[in-house]
C-alpha cells in the first residue's frame, strides 16, 4: 500500500478530507528513511485523531496504524480503529 493508498483508505472509511491529501504526501515524502510519523486527519474518528508509521517494529521494518484521543472513544470507533488498523497492516512492512 502506497502513500496515496494509504490517504483513501482513511478518506473512504474514517472520513478523512480529500482536501489534506497533498499535505499527508509530502509529509510522508519529506520523512527520508524509517522516520516516525504522527499525522492528523481530522475525520469521523474526531479532531485528535492520528494517522501514525514508527519503526522498525518485530519483523518488520515499519508499521502502520491509526490513534484516538481516548476521551472520543466510543464502542463504534474502537470497531472502526480495528479495521483500519487490520487494513493498515498491509501497508506495513
Amino acid at each position: 500500500m502506497n502513500t496515496n493508498e494509504i490517504w483513501d483508505l482513511l478518506v473512504e472509511r474514517a472520513g478523512a478530507s480529500e482536501d489534506e491529501r497533498v499535505l499527508f504526501v509530502r509529509e510522508v515524502e519529506s520523512r527520508h528513511g524509517l522516520a516516525d510519523i504522527e499525522y492528523p486527519f481530522r475525520g469521523s474518528l474526531g479532531f485528535g485523531s492520528k494517522v501514525n508509521r514508527v519503526g522498525p517494529a518485530p519483523g518488520k521494518l515499519f508499521v502502520w496504524y491509526v490513534t484516538q484521543p481516548s476521551e472520543d472513544k466510543t464502542p463504534e470507533s474502537r470497531v472502526l480503529i480495528g479495521e483500519l488498523n487490520e487494513a493498515l497492516e498491509a501497508a506495513s512492512f
